[in-house]
């Protein structure tokens, strides 16, 4: 058994099942990191999902996944990364548009209407959901809580 192939088998076996599940999904594993992580899964009886039963390079274009279009805006470019980031973490791809920007010309906020956070029309629905549950405050550590 060569170093790698026992490295990814130790690494898959710590990952939990919905992390391995992911990485398995993407598709942007080597071949022999696509076979252990099925087989670390199948161990687990894990269902694999037979969309990545046979693992093909995505080559369908970017725009298969619909518009890009401005989920929400923001004054202030953490706010807009901490929502990109919860969106992320639910499966969402996002970008903060003019993040960048603002973060280094802070005096166009204004003129520009803020940070956007990007996100493809098939994912409006979701995202508006977990907006809405940022919104109230849904995510928020309570006072008390460690940072």
């Amino acid at each position: 058994m060569t170093t790698e192939r026992a490295r990814l088998q130790q690494r898959f076996h710590q990952m939990a099942d919905g992390e391995l599940l992911r990485r398995y999904a993407s598709g942007d594993m080597t071949e022999i990191a696509m076979q252990i992580a099925r087989d670390e899964l199948i161990s687990r009886d894990v269902p694999v999902p037979s969309l990545v039963e046979t693992p093909v390079a995505d080559t369908t274009p970017a725009q298969s996944r619909g518009r890009v279009i401005c989920l929400t805006r923001f004054s202030t470019p953490t706010e807009a990364h901490i929502l990109c980031a919860r969106l992320a973490a639910e499966g969402i791809a996002t970008v903060a548009g003019d993040a960048n920007l603002l973060q280094a010309n802070w005096l166009w906020t204004q003129a520009i209407g803020g940070v956007r956070v990007l996100i493809h029309e098939v994912d409006l629905v979701r995202a508006r959901e977990i907006l809405q549950t940022f919104q109230r405050g849904d995510f928020a550590l309570a006072e008390d809580e460690p940072a």
